[in-house]
């Protein structure tokens, strides 16, 4: 489990920047040599806010008055990220600034329901996480198979009628999900973890083969 929890961390957080560099190419920003630094920044900022939001389980101790420190220096990253993307305000406010704005919003008070100790609000807040990575990963893939469909004359005819259809299938995922955890979460709750476990890593591996697959020019050769 643990294991699990690092891998979908990471996962996380690079899918979360792998988007924003495919809003950065089809932009006019070309390479720059920040790029590396950005995108260990980005990257460090949300596995921060995840690996925290864990602890919040934890009992308090004497190393919680230390993370509450590093939580005020970690704000120096959104902060750096937030303000060199208003500076190409220029160019114009596009969906690249709203992606990025919206989700260090969303971590960022993450990160502070965690500071103050609201459980209730932290529950919430993870809870949008999931469903703002889940639907964004519907999103870009419905985005890529189009492409490539495009560009190659490929035609896969279920991802073809689920592409334009992602927020349906996100709903059916989600009451499938929920049924699903309702029913053997209560009766064979080692076979649900087992299940969870199972498909999680059939996830990741599904989506480093789509990261790292040949792509239409614009999208980057992985996170």
């Amino acid at each position: 489990l643990a294991i699990d929890y690092l891998w979908n961390a990471w996962h996380f957080a690079a899918q979360h920047h792998g988007i924003y560099r495919i809003y950065r190419r089809l932009g006019s920003d070309s390479t720059s040599s920040s790029d590396r630094m950005e995108k260990w920044l980005f990257r460090s900022f949300l596995l921060y806010v995840i690996f925290r939001t864990a602890s919040a389980a934890a009992a308090p101790g004497a190393i919680d008055v230390w993370l509450s420190r590093a939580d005020w220096v970690s704000l120096m990253i959104p902060g750096w990220l937030v303000s060199r993307e208003l500076k190409s305000l220029s160019q114009g406010f596009g969906g690249r600034s709203l992606y990025l704005i919206s989700l260090l919003s969303l971590y960022v008070s993450l990160l502070w329901a965690v500071h103050t100790h609201r459980p209730d609000i932290v529950l919430s807040l993870a809870t949008a996480s999931a469903w703002f990575h889940a639907s964004e990963y519907l999103a870009i893939i419905g985005w890529h198979v189009q492409r490539r469909a495009d560009s190659s004359g490929e035609r896969n005819v279920l991802l073809q009628w689920i592409a334009p259809r992602w927020g349906l299938t996100l709903l059916t995922y989600a009451i499938v999900l929920g049924s699903g955890s309702l029913l053997m979460d209560r009766d064979v709750p080692e076979m649900w973890l087992l299940v969870n476990v199972i498909v999680a890593f059939l996830h990741y591996t599904y989506d480093g083969m789509i990261w790292k697959s040949r792509r239409p020019a614009g999208l980057p050769s992985g996170p």
